[in-house]
């Protein structure tokens, strides 16, 4: 997407989006990484209006996810529609994490921590649930609960969790209530962010992954989008009549709004625009979104409850609301996949393991999911994919971060980037004319080997300006992995 296209998107949603329109664009792609720096999309919260929790909340998000993809995370399985109390570390965070708000600051007091997770209800073979949980810092009281809708079927589905004004704790799911805590299954008290909140990660509020870097948390595999934080209770009416719906900026008790429809770098925006600094990491932009659209609310108060007719992403044909539009893991719409490096390639965030891509299929030639810097496979009636090996896959991860900021979201460090950058250009330049020359080939070995060394530079340069804090970590960290797997992607010497 372009700057002018992406500035007419804008403009365009904030005039109302007309009956029959979709109701996004972009979705981001998350890989359920385990290390230290994950893939997810994080928003600042500390001194912000995104810290809800105080007293009723909602948290929104669309998720689309494929159950291959996201197997158990924990033996212990709870029945479905089912509520869990107790003392200690909250059941939610053995799941494939999707939200997380957690707090691991010892000194940090007041206030909660809360999250949600994909479970498998019952059993191994359950279906995949959502598992909501929250717990009261103070007291070291959780209170956990677990519906019973399979929301890992391969298809978008709507999921909202919050607490009402009762202290319950509930879950929705397509605009219809899953779960709801009853009686005496309560957590009362403050559950923002609790004072104290001292460790790096505390203040953020995370989608796609855990937020810590603990290993043994994996996050879900899956596309995330239309990301919205209230400070107050959400019916499951008033979700139902808005799920469809792009929201004004004014809409009342919104305090955080991440539409996702950059298509393209780290900065993500908040549309109330009462939060800054935002950013999607590790993952990959996707034109995968919820099918479905209506008018843009306008009121400060409430939103319209109509919706227009489904439609698909630009690549698929009409569906039905919640159905899966076709994938394309690319900011922009590349040439079809090629094993020369010669293509363009999606943003920073390519994928290191592989995911299905919640299709049928009877041959390979139908899982075409048009990036580059992936290779598809059809295995057991489903499309699978994964990155790309070789030069071509090697000079396609590269490519992510060529002619593009480096650290966008950072204070100025050009020359820092400069360094970086021609580094990783001329190693994707010495890995094309290897490719011209044939790997095989004497004099396409040696500008392979040249790469390899242009590569260890780079590498070494990211890995000194973490170091001396020139770069900030995270942001460094995504160019850091990028080079990693292209050096990875590239065969043995």
């Amino acid at each position: 997407m372009t700057l002018a296209r992406g500035a007419l998107l804008a403009a365009l949603v904030l005039a109302g989006t007309p009956a029959g329109a979709q109701l996004s664009s972009w979705s981001v792609q998350t890989f359920g990484q385990e290390s230290s720096t994950k893939d997810c999309v994080r928003a600042p919260i500390g001194g912000q209006p995104g810290d809800v929790g105080a007293g009723a909340f909602t948290i929104e998000q669309w998720i689309r996810c494929a159950r291959v993809d996201n197997p158990p995370n924990d033996s212990v399985f709870y029945s479905p529609d089912s509520t869990d109390t107790g003392t200690g570390l909250s059941p939610w965070i053995w799941g494939r994490i999707f939200l997380d708000r957690d707090v691991t600051a010892p000194g940090a007091t007041g206030g909660g921590t809360w999250g949600a997770s994909i479970h498998r209800a019952g059993n191994i073979n359950g279906n995949s649930v959502v598992r909501w949980g929250a717990i009261q810092k103070n007291s070291n009281v959780h209170l956990n609960v677990q519906g019973s809708t399979d929301v890992c079927d391969g298809t978008w589905h709507h999921v909202a969790v919050g607490r009402d004004a009762t202290n319950h704790l509930f879950i929705v799911v397509d605009g219809v209530e899953d779960y709801r805590s009853t009686g005496a299954n309560t957590i009362t008290g403050s559950l923002a962010l609790p004072s104290g909140a001292t460790d790096p990660a505390d203040p953020y509020i995370v989608w796609g992954n855990e937020k810590q870097g603990f290993p043994g948390f994996p996050g879900i595999v899956g596309h995330l989008d239309e990301l919205r934080v209230w400070s107050t209770e959400r019916t499951a009416a008033q979700i139902d009549a808005n799920r469809f719906l792009t929201l004004a900026p004014g809409t009342a008790n919104l305090e955080l709004y991440l539409r996702l429809e950059e298509g393209s770098g780290q900065a993500v925006a908040d549309h109330t625009g009462k939060n800054t600094g935002a950013l999607f990491f590790l993952g990959a932009w996707a034109t995968s979104v919820p099918s479905g659209g209506g008018t843009t609310s306008t009121s400060t108060t409430s939103t319209s409850s109509s919706t227009a007719s489904s439609v698909s992403s630009s690549t698929s044909s009409t569906s039905q609301p919640g159905s899966t539009s076709s994938t394309t893991t690319s900011p922009s719409t590349p040439p079809p996949p090629s094993t020369t490096s010669s293509t363009a390639a999606p943003g920073p965030g390519p994928p290191t393991t592989s995911t299905t891509l919640a299709r049928d299929c009877s041959r390979v030639e139908e899982c075409d999911d048009v990036d580059p810097c992936t290779a598809e496979d059809c295995v057991a009636g489903l499309c699978r994919g994964e990155p790309a090996s070789g030069v071509g896959g090697a000079t396609c991860e590269l490519r992510r971060f060529v002619g593009v900021p480096l650290c966008p979201a950072d204070p100025p460090r050009r020359r820092i980037e400069r360094a970086i950058a021609r580094r990783l250009a001329a190693a994707a330049r010495l890995l094309d004319a290897a490719a011209a020359a044939g790997v095989d080939q004497m004099r396409g070995r040696r500008k392979m080997q040249a790469a390899r060394k242009k590569l260890g530079g780079a590498e070494r340069r990211v890995r000194r300006a973490i170091e001396k804090q020139r770069l900030a970590e995270e942001c460094a960290a995504v160019v850091l992995v990028g080079v990693e797997r292209a050096q990875a992607a590239l065969p043995s010497p």
